[in-house]
């Protein structure tokens, strides 16, 4: 009886940490979160998420995002209302299900892989490869849910091509381009983040014997080919084969 009641609660906690849109699991955080930030997740026994931002990588080129508006829901509601309390400037939604026309969220995720890791292995990058490098909890948030204003949702709807780009020294946009050309570049505040989800990085070694990264895959992925979740000390030469 013990044992159900704990399985219970286990899995009452675990529901108001999370939210599930369209078989997506995203997390939810007090913390401040934003897409193509590196940082470190910590979980205790995955009952509280917690994410602290490292660093932000320096973008010489944008990278493609894929953006979706999708229908507010009643978890995506109470989800929310939670974060409203902390988030004093978050936008400002009203949910009923009697409404005729719901509220809406967007999902921001990024999809260009390749072009990432290029970015993030370039020099300028050198000490967010360092963090990458120093811990094992170290992720990259590759997917949000957050919240815009009705305005901001119209720009979106009248785009075909979304890119996560350099908005200022450290901060990021999404710039919005329809037939090759760029319409605006929308300010992603984080305060308007209700979900997120985080990849991890894979190391490969390259011709020269230098480690970095080769790959960014999905929590709960396994790295693939000639990558590694670490980097592998290099085997000392035994003086019997020389």
């Amino acid at each position: 009886m013990k044992q159900a009641i704990v399985i219970a609660l286990f899995g009452l906690f675990m529901s108001c940490q999370t939210v599930k849109v369209k078989n997506n699991t995203y997390r939810t955080t007090e913390s401040t979160v934003e897409l193509g930030a590196i940082g470190e997740s910590n979980s205790f026994l995955k009952l509280s998420n917690d994410f602290e931002i490292l660093s932000y990588p320096k973008l010489s080129d944008k990278i493609k995002v894929h953006v979706e508006v999708l229908p507010f829901t009643k978890k995506v509601s109470k989800l929310y209302k939670n974060k409203a309390k902390y988030n004093q400037k978050q936008t400002k939604i009203a949910y009923s299900d009697s409404l005729p026309v719901k509220p809406e969220v967007v999902r921001i995720e990024i999809v260009d892989v390749v072009s990432l890791i290029k970015e993030i292995n370039a020099e300028q990058n050198k000490n967010s490869v360092a963090f990458i490098d120093k811990s094992k909890r170290t992720s990259i948030i590759n997917d949000v849910l957050i919240t815009l204003p009705s305005s901001d949702i119209e720009k979106i709807r009248q785009a075909d091509a979304y890119y996560l780009v350099q908005n200022g020294t450290s901060k990021y946009g999404i710039a919005l381009y329809k037939e090759g050309k760029k319409i605006t570049t929308l300010d992603v505040q984080t305060s308007s983040i209700l979900g997120y989800q985080v990849a991890k990085f894979c190391w490969t070694e390259d011709s020269r014997g230098k480690w970095k990264i080769g790959d960014i895959i999905k929590e709960g992925s396994s790295c693939k080919g000639d990558t590694y979740r670490k980097i592998k000390p290099k085997k000392e030469k035994s003086l019997y084969k020389m």
